[in-house]
């Protein structure tokens, strides 16, 4: 009886990736990791070829492999040049790009066939610029600068610079010089979708564009994140179901023509890779059109298509011509979905078929089935990553994956002119359902916290080959299983004491600065709540953070009545905490009507459950001090030279949230957020409107923004 069910893609994707692995280990000083993946089998091998087993030539084969996944990601490494450091000042002229431009305009402006006066650089460039500054999509700009290199390999790969194409950042920028230039066709093609949906999906033009072409930029931040809690954000990832309607549609058209099967993959690659170059070619996209182009190669060779191998030669292909990739939290979802669909779902369609059912029920089941095995081989994925998982992930994408399929071929025909404009009007709707639907999940807070390591991602891979019958395990099959539930169990137990859901977020605007920090099941709102937009962001945040809610008055006499109300008719709030001293008639009876502790805070007084604030005094109010877990934060409301001076009060802070300059901060080694951005170590600029969020894993703090103009 075989053990395993035998396929050579599969070897070859498990080398590249351990040689991938391999080489990233290799550049921290892991030497064994590289001694255990080459070493091991080639050892087998030897002792195959010496014990005469038929195994060595596989063993060889996969040596091989891992050697090549190594030295290709040596390759591409070194290629970037990040052996080396570049870090001059430079006079910098190219072309800005559309990424980031088309819906919510960032303060970051990305740059390609950039020329300096040593010559052109290769890939992209990151600019930071200053607000109040408008750049479109095309314009050739001059500017002087900071150029630094961007290192894509550090504790953890950077795939999104990797994705963008970001080789360097330019900091400290002087604009010096803009002038109109070129869109190109990709360009010129999102622009058209962007506008078209705007005009005729008044309420998920932002949804559309990310459904076409998988830039979510546009996308409000609440909805992506009612999406995320929903468990459906990956509708909005560019991947098979994208790509499979292309080809259906376009397969369709050329069977009709009965054309040869070879003649029609030819003529098939043509849209498949103006949709791909449209969609940037992200790695869902190459997966998902390798993976179509398998299905027809099968056809000509008259053999039968494989979902696993497909994937898997799919994968070898991905990782040969850019293995940075493998680290690419999209590629990694979008591959173990079609890997669960390829293993889990097997067993599930058998016994469908075996037993005799309605249709109606059969295909409702089928669907279930279909959603439980993307979710279950994406559990430890989205563990890892984002330290949930949806519980009624699988019961959404029931409802969605079918609306989401027909808006998607509604927005596809939308994109012609005349009458078919019409059926954008309809897939607004569609899509609208969508929405609520993902917005009510998410309001029940059926999202379970569950954390894990890597390990869990590999530990799960020979599990769901086994559940799939690729591996035989019918003789051992109870210890087997019992021993990978006790691994896969203690991958999620060890990381619970590093991964903590609970962190700071930081909402900044016009006339306010909202701090909101989450431990222990308690949430402090921090601010003046002046500003209704910001303090509107905050109330979203904290909704979805559930349990008791304390509001801290920065300056109580600035507050307003109606964004403190909207807040306390919202959540749960226990108590309010003034600050500064100041009053608010209005909002003090609004208080005393509906039962919330007002109280006064001494100064340098800490006080809050779960979530501590102090005011800190120096002369007057200088700064709300608040601190979570192991995370402090600075909201300094204080200006000039006291707002200059705080520093010197307290030396503990992790973040400084400041209106004025940074540089007394940063002689401090004080990382800061303000209002605009500034060159300063350690300062982020928010360009007005945008949010950051502050959390601490592995002993270390992390900061990610997201502007929201």
């Amino acid at each position: 009886m075989k053990i395993i069910n035998f396929r050579l893609s599969l070897v070859l994707c498990v080398a590249v990736i351990a040689g991938v692995i391999s080489f990233h280990e290799f550049l921290f000083g892991n030497v064994w990791v590289v001694a255990l993946c080459v070493g091991l089998p080639a050892a087998a091998a030897v002792l195959c070829i010496a014990f005469k087993k038929k195994w060595w030539k596989a063993l060889l084969v996969f040596t091989l492999f891992v050697a090549i996944g190594f030295a290709d990601f040596a390759a591409v490494y070194h290629a970037r040049g990040e052996d080396g450091f570049t870090s001059s000042k430079v006079t910098l002229t190219g072309r800005v790009t559309d990424i980031g431009r088309n819906g919510n305009a960032q303060n970051v402006l990305y740059i390609e066939d950039c020329r300096t006066e040593g010559g052109m650089l290769h890939g992209r460039v990151k600019v930071y610029v200053y607000d109040g500054e408008q750049f479109f999509t095309g314009q050739m700009i001059t500017a002087e600068g900071q150029l630094e290199q961007v290192y894509a390999v550090q504790d953890r790969v950077d795939t999104l610079s990797v994705r963008n194409g970001v080789r360097y950042e330019l900091r400290d920028v002087s604009i010096l010089n803009t002038q109109e230039g070129e869109l190109t066709l990709a360009e010129k093609v999102r622009r058209y979708v962007y506008d078209v949906t705007a005009e005729y999906m008044p309420k998920n033009a932002d949804v559309a564009y990310a459904l076409l072409t998988g830039d979510r930029n546009a996308m409000e931040q609440s909805k992506e994140q009612a999406f995320t809690s929903a468990g459906i954000i990956h509708l909005l990832v560019v991947s098979g179901l994208h790509v499979g309607f292309v080809v259906t549609v376009f397969g369709f058209l050329l069977r009709l023509l009965r054309l040869p099967v070879i003649v029609q993959l030819i003529i098939l690659l043509f849209p498949l890779c103006f949709y791909g170059y449209v969609c940037d070619f992200a790695p869902s996209v190459q997966r998902a059109v390798i993976m179509a182009v398998c299905t027809y190669l099968c056809k000509i060779v008259r053999g039968r298509y494989d979902l696993l191998s497909s994937l898997c030669w799919a994968a070898v292909i991905i990782l040969l011509f850019q293995p940075m990739y493998l680290f690419d939290v999209g590629f990694q979802l979008s591959a173990f979905s079609v890997f669960g669909i390829a293993t889990v779902l097997r067993p599930i369609s058998r016994a469908l078929k075996e037993r005799k059912m309605p249709k109606p029920i059969n295909k409702l089941l089928s669907s279930l089935a279909v959603s439980f095995s993307c979710v279950a081989a994406t559990f430890f994925v989205s563990a890892y990553y984002f330290g949930e998982v949806s519980v009624l992930g699988i019961f959404t994408n029931l409802i969605a994956i079918p609306l989401v399929m027909v808006s998607f071929i509604a927005c596809m025909a939308g994109m012609l002119p005349w009458v078919f404009r019409y059926l954008l009007v309809a897939s607004d709707l569609l899509l609208q359902v969508v929405t609520r639907s993902a917005e009510l999940v998410e309001s029940l807070q059926m999202v379970a916290s569950v954390s894990a390591i890597a390990a869990g991602m590999a530990v799960s891979v020979p599990v769901l080959l086994a559940v799939g019958g690729y591996i035989n395990v019918q003789k051992f099959k109870k210890p087997f299983y019992v021993c990978a539930s006790l691994i896969l169990v203690l991958c999620v137990v060890a990381a619970l004491p590093q991964r903590q859901r609970e962190g700071v977020k930081v909402f900044v605007g016009y006339e306010d600065n909202v701090v909101v920090a989450s431990h222990g099941g308690h949430t402090a709102l921090v601010g003046n709540f002046c500003d209704e937009y910001v303090t509107s962001y905050a109330l979203q945040y904290a909704q979805r953070q559930g349990g008791e809610v304390t509001l801290y008055f920065c300056s109580f006499s600035e507050a307003g009545v109606q964004a403190v109300k909207e807040v306390c008719s919202s959540c749960k709030v226990r108590a309010a905490y003034v600050l500064d001293g100041s009053g608010n008639d209005v909002l003090e009876d609004y208080f005393s009507n509906v039962g919330i502790t007002l109280t006064r805070v001494f100064p340098n007084t800490q006080v809050g459950k779960g979530v501590s604030v102090q005011a800190v005094y120096d002369g007057s109010l200088c700064a709300a001090v608040v601190t979570a877990g192991d995370i402090t934060v600075a909201n300094v409301v204080a200006e000039g030279v006291a707002a200059q001076n705080f520093p010197s009060l307290r030396s503990d802070l992790d973040f400084c949230v400041i209106n004025g300059s940074a540089d007394s901060y940063a002689e401090r080694g004080i990382c800061t957020i303000t209002h605009y951005q500034q060159y300063a170590n350690g300062n982020f600029g928010a360009n007005k409107y945008g949010n950051f969020t502050i959390t601490q894993k592995d002993g270390k703090i992390s900061l990610s923004f997201r502007s929201d103009r």
